[in-house]
């Protein structure tokens, strides 16, 4: 399986390619999804080390699938993406959220949170700029 990816998952391409190109130049290894359905095919085929997905998509929402990740044997914390941070904190303490994070999202946001859950990974300084 090789070494970890972070899986971002979001039924926009537009922003998985953002965000990809943005982990990918901080020195991340990055897989992306357009839905909860393909990021179970590839939580099942990689080694992960973080899923960072958006709570609203088509069928199966953020929440949904990092349960089902947990409940298929695979503990792979979880960094939430929604577009509205009136609910953000009843995310706290759901299985597998390590952050829960608001759009837009600037850059520094997003690797700080990434790095916060894997604090061992080499670090590559980005320039600051937004996502939107």
């Amino acid at each position: 399986m090789g070494s970890s990816h972070i899986l971002i998952v979001d039924d926009d391409p537009a922003l998985n390619a953002v965000f990809a190109e943005l982990l990918r130049r901080a020195g991340h290894q990055v897989l992306t999804a357009t839905s909860a359905e393909q990021a179970l095919q590839l939580v099942d085929s990689n080694k992960i080390a973080v899923i960072v997905t958006d709570l609203y998509m088509p069928g199966m929402r953020g929440t949904e699938l990092l349960t089902a990740v947990a409940a298929a044997g695979h503990h792979i914390p979880g960094i939430l993406i929604t577009g509205s941070g009136e609910h953000a904190d009843s995310f706290d303490g759901f299985p597998g959220v390590s952050a829960v994070l608001i759009k837009p999202i600037d850059r520094n946001t997003l690797l700080t949170s990434i790095n916060a859950i894997l604090p061992s990974q080499p670090k590559k300084k980005v320039e600051p700029t937004s996502l939107h």
